[in-house]
């Protein structure tokens, strides 16, 4: 049985967050709720996330820049008005707060699946003493 999927969510809304938590959570997702830049990090140090989801903050972008400094190999998204949400520049998706439950879920769906291969922002270098198909060093 895999693992289920970690969503750390951030937002000032009670409401917001305890619906959101309620789907998710319904769908398969564990999801922990911070209310603010401050419990984002602390929960982020914490545990291990598969994706993050920033809503409703006017420092939205700066709370995704101080998680993507700690991991930027996770994907962050931004929920919230369509005229705020074009402002940001460290995010790596946005989503409309008017899209529907089942959009949504969708979505989050294929933001949460682990890629393959090399993380974005991870070098991978190869030594120099590797040899090529031929029998030659490349060093």
């Amino acid at each position: 049985m895999r693992p289920k999927k970690r969503i750390l969510f951030v937002t000032p809304s009670e409401d917001q967050s305890s619906i959101f938590k309620y789907v998710m959570q319904t769908t398969g997702y564990i999801v922990q709720v911070a209310h603010g830049s401050t419990e984002a990090v602390k929960a982020f140090d914490e545990a291990f996330y598969d994706m993050v989801i920033v809503s409703e903050f006017r420092a939205a972008d700066k709370i995704v820049e101080e998680l993507k400094k700690l991991a930027p190999y996770i994907p962050m998204v931004i929920m919230g008005d369509e005229k705020k949400i074009t402002q940001t520049q460290h995010a790596d998706a946005f989503l409309k707060s008017s899209i529907g439950v089942e959009e949504m879920i969708d979505r989050v769906k294929v933001w949460s699946a682990r890629k393959r291969g090399p993380r974005k922002g991870v070098r991978s270098e190869v030594p120099r003493s590797v040899t090529c198909a031929g029998g030659k060093s490349n060093g």
